[in-house]
């Protein structure tokens, strides 16, 4: 969700563009949710789960540093590992979810599930603390500082607010 936004409000690409830019981590997750099936039979839900959350994580810490001047492949690659990542952790953990629920219980479970990852996908408290960061980057810089300035460091809280240049 975040990183649309980004997109779209700090470089400028239209919702079009933007749609191209994230079409890799469909793909990559397309790839990933295969080979991680197969690999569920072999060694279970735990590593394949562990290691994919881990993947998106280490994702997620790179695009934390992001600045203008970042370039869009570094995007692009770190959309399509979290892609990869994503497709090796939802599905050896939704199999576990639908295989360690009762027969009877299974036509509950599925909707549940579904619900269960609507409700974290779009959870919308992190729209609230990156509105946040982004004012107190832009209170903190100053009124003569560039507001694109004050919005890619509330993109990262790793980076400090750069000077207007």
């Amino acid at each position: 969700m975040i990183v649309p936004l980004y997109l779209q409000g700090v470089m400028h690409y239209t919702a079009f563009e933007t749609g191209f830019i994230l079409m890799p981590f469909a793909l990559c997750a397309g790839i990933g949710m295969p080979i991680s099936g197969r690999l569920f039979d072999k060694i279970g839900a735990r590593p394949l789960a562990f290691t994919g959350l881990a993947v998106v994580s280490i994702s997620l810490f790179i695009l934390s540093g992001i600045s203008l001047d970042t370039s869009l492949w570094v995007i692009i690659l770190c959309i399509c590992i979290m892609g990869l990542g994503m497709g090796f952790s939802m599905m050896p953990l939704n199999t576990h979810v639908l295989s360690s629920a009762p027969r009877r219980l299974v036509s509950r479970v599925t909707p549940m599930t579904a619900a269960a990852q609507q409700v974290v996908v779009s959870f919308a408290g992190l729209t609230g603390y990156l509105t946040s960061q982004i004012t107190s980057h832009a209170a903190s810089a100053g009124a003569n500082a560039n507001p694109l300035n004050a919005v890619v460091a509330g993109y990262g809280t790793r980076s400090s607010c750069p000077r207007a240049s």
